[in-house]
C-alpha cells in the first residue's frame, strides 16, 4: 500500500486542502516575520489585539484568540514584564485587571503594523484591489461557516451539562 487512496477530489475536500495549504503558509510567514520583533511569535497577534481593541481583561483576550486562559495569561505576563503591556484595576468591578499597552506597546503595535502593511503590500502588489475584497469576504465567509458549525456541535454538549 503507498498509502493514498482512490477517493474522488470533491470541492469539499479541495476546499479543505487549500485550507491547510493556507494555513501552513500563514504559520510559516509569521515566524519570519516575528523574527523582526522583540517577542514571540504567540505574542505578536495579542499586542496586535490590544492595538486594535484597547483594554481588555485577560479573558477577553482568551476568547478573541481562542486560547485557554491560562495561555493568555502567561503571554501577558511576559508582556507586562517586558514593559509593552500594563495592568490597571477595572474600575467597574475592583477585583479585575483591564490590560493595555504602554507608550512602548503602542510603538511597537506601530512598528509591527507599518512591517505587516509593507509585506502585503509586497505579496500582493499585482492583485487588483476588487480581488483582494473578494478573497477576503471568502476567507470571512470560510470563518463564520466554521465557527457556525462549531457552535452547533457544541451546543447539545452544553445543553446536557447546564
Amino acid at each position: 500500500m503507498t498509502g493514498t487512496t482512490d477517493a474522488p477530489e470533491t470541492p469539499t475536500r479541495l476546499l479543505l486542502r487549500a485550507m491547510e495549504e493556507l494555513t501552513r503558509s500563514l504559520r510559516e510567514a509569521s515566524h519570519v516575520m516575528s523574527k523582526q520583533f522583540p517577542c514571540s511569535r504567540g505574542e505578536v497577534p495579542l499586542i496586535r489585539l490590544l492595538a486594535r481593541r484597547g483594554a481588555l481583561g485577560v479573558g477577553e483576550i482568551a476568547h478573541a484568540m481562542r486560547v485557554d486562559v491560562s495561555v493568555a495569561s502567561r503571554q501577558v505576563s511576559h508582556l507586562v514584564d517586558e514593559g509593552w503591556v500594563e495592568r490597571t484595576v477595572d474600575p467597574d468591578d475592583r477585583r479585575a485587571r483591564t490590560l493595555r499597552l504602554t507608550a512602548d506597546g503602542e510603538a511597537l503595535a506601530a512598528r509591527m503594523l507599518d512591517v505587516r502593511d509593507g509585506a502585503m503590500q509586497a505579496v500582493f502588489g499585482d492583485w487588483a484591489p476588487d480581488d483582494i475584497d473578494d478573497a477576503a469576504a471568502v476567507l470571512h465567509r470560510i470563518a463564520a461557516t466554521i465557527d457556525a458549525a462549531r457552535l452547533r456541535e457544541q451546543a447539545p454538549a452544553l445543553a446536557t451539562t447546564g
